[in-house]
């Protein structure tokens, strides 16, 4: 599923409006104040996914699950938070287990709803990053 939001509502509503495509590039950031770090976004599995990387300490990250990290598509305002899960591998949610360990999460993308050069804004627990595009 995508919508609705399993609160029912969104956690925020699209705000922003598309950027131009200059602002909208953004392979790595800053950490926010609690050492996260967003490294960049693509699509796997030709389209079904939506992958994110990031850094960040074990002991912040080992609490994000489905629902605290997941992105919106700022044309749309979809939100995309299901984080598909494998036979015996589990969930495809790599989290780093020593500092400085890139962790990833892998999002479904239903209806290939997502693309190569879609802006998002990405939330990873309580960092947010507007205006990424997918690479």
């Amino acid at each position: 599923m995508v919508l609705p939001w399993p609160s029912g509502t969104p956690p925020e509503s699209n705000e922003s409006t598309v950027p131009s495509t200059a602002d909208a590039v953004l392979t790595t950031a800053e950490p926010d104040a609690d050492g996260v770090e967003f490294l960049g976004t693509s699509i796997a599995s030709d389209g079904r996914f939506v992958v994110l990387y990031f850094k960040g300490p074990p002991e912040l990250i080992q609490s994000w699950w489905e629902g605290s990290v997941y992105v919106v598509d700022e044309v749309t305002g979809i939100v995309y938070y299901d984080i598909p899960t494998a036979p015996v591998v589990g969930p495809l949610f790599a989290k780093p287990i020593e500092m400085g360990q890139v962790g990833y999460v892998m999002l479904d993308n239903p209806n290939y709803g997502l693309t190569t050069g879609s802006i998002i804004t990405v939330v990873l627990g309580t960092y947010k990053r507007q205006h990424v595009q997918i690479k």
